[in-house]
């Protein structure tokens, strides 16, 4: 008797621990595969510049003014922690400034609003608002 409990206690244990893959949040999985470009930044005028953002897994990338970027990113609830941001160091001397305050305001990003339409990251100088776009 001993044998078939501690058989089944086995069992249990084996099956409850095995690897089933990471799961995502329901709000990472949002955010999971869609595409934005930038609209408004506080305190910047974009005019023509097309600035993306993309997030596959828990992975972001993009293209900012001149230099391409990538990042990891974790959410929780409507907070969003972007990790340290590499690229492309391609000059840009004609929009150096607004690149450089991308990536800054992009590093300061604590939460975040998602629509269908709209995601706007939030951090303590202003809000960055992106449209969803399928075009990167």
């Amino acid at each position: 008797m001993q044998k078939v409990i501690f058989g089944w206690l086995f069992l249990c244990l084996f099956f409850s621990c095995q690897n089933t893959g990471k799961k995502m949040a329901a709000h990472e999985e949002k955010l999971d595969g869609t595409s934005w470009v930038l609209f408004s930044m506080p305190g910047q005028e974009l005019g023509n510049t097309k600035v993306s953002l993309q997030f596959q897994g828990n992975k972001i990338n993009g293209k900012a003014v001149c230099n391409r970027y990538f990042s990891d990113y974790r959410t929780e609830q409507s907070s969003i922690e972007i990790g340290n941001i590499g690229g492309t160091k391609m000059m840009c001397p004609d929009q150096a400034t607004l690149e450089t305050e991308y990536f800054d305001a992009l590093a300061k990003v604590k939460d975040y609003e998602l629509t269908q339409k709209q995601l706007r990251l939030k951090t303590e100088i202003g809000v960055l608002v992106f449209e969803r776009t399928d075009e990167i």
